[in-house]
């Protein structure tokens, strides 16, 4: 089973309710966000996180296809200081007998994927303080990358395709200003060895750190 695999699952299972009454539980998420790269404060990027409009509450899923990833990810500074993570569920998720249950950081839920691909609760998460600022950074990307009848009361840069003419990475993005109340077609952006200008902002999977630019998103 594949990163990818797990992660389409971990959707999958925040897309529905899930033991809705409870206070590990939730209902289906309005918002389901898969290894979104964006600018946040600690720079975390999370496998799968979903948001439940019903509790007002955000679920994190890690997913982990091996002992040593799991163990890895324990170095990361949001899981050392977890007023710095986002979530206010945590959860793990792996194939079946890859995670200890004993090595979970506290508070952590543990989700086991079953041979007949169902999933199985080992451990509830319990509710965590997160850190608010990094999940307002992320909800600010998404909307960014949306596409939106224009308003003159809204206004919104948009986040368009890269067109560099080479394959494009993955989940690659540009920041557009456009004027709000207007129709016109996206403005291709313009590339050259220069600093960027105000108006196009590179995301930080090209290389440009955030803290390097004046305006980030």
């Amino acid at each position: 089973m594949t990163h990818s695999d797990l992660v389409e699952i971990g959707r999958k299972w925040l897309l529905r309710p899930y033991r809705n009454g409870s206070q590990h539980g939730h209902g289906g998420c309005r918002i389901v966000l898969t290894e979104l790269v964006a600018y946040n404060t600690y720079s975390e990027i999370p496998d799968v996180i979903g948001f439940d409009q019903g509790k007002g509450q955000s679920i994190l899923i890690e997913c982990k296809t091996s002992l040593s990833d799991f163990r890895a990810d324990q170095r990361k500074m949001f899981r050392q200081v977890p007023n710095f993570g986002i979530g206010d569920q945590r959860w793990f998720l792996a194939p079946e007998k890859i995670v200890p249950v004993e090595e979970l950081p506290r508070g952590w839920g543990l989700l086991e994927v079953q041979e007949n691909g169902r999933i199985f609760m080992v451990k509830p998460s319990q509710r965590f303080e997160k850190h608010a600022q990094s999940e307002i950074q992320l909800l600010i990307s998404l909307v960014c990358r949306l596409d939106f009848i224009p308003d003159n009361s809204i206004a919104i840069r948009v986040f368009t395709p890269m067109e560099t003419g080479k394959p494009p990475k993955k989940n690659a993005t540009a920041s557009i200003v456009k004027e709000a109340g207007t129709v016109a077609d996206k403005p291709k952006p313009e590339f050259t060895d220069d600093i960027p200008s105000p108006a196009l902002v590179y995301s930080s999977n090209f290389g440009v750190k955030p803290w390097d630019l004046e305006e980030l998103f």
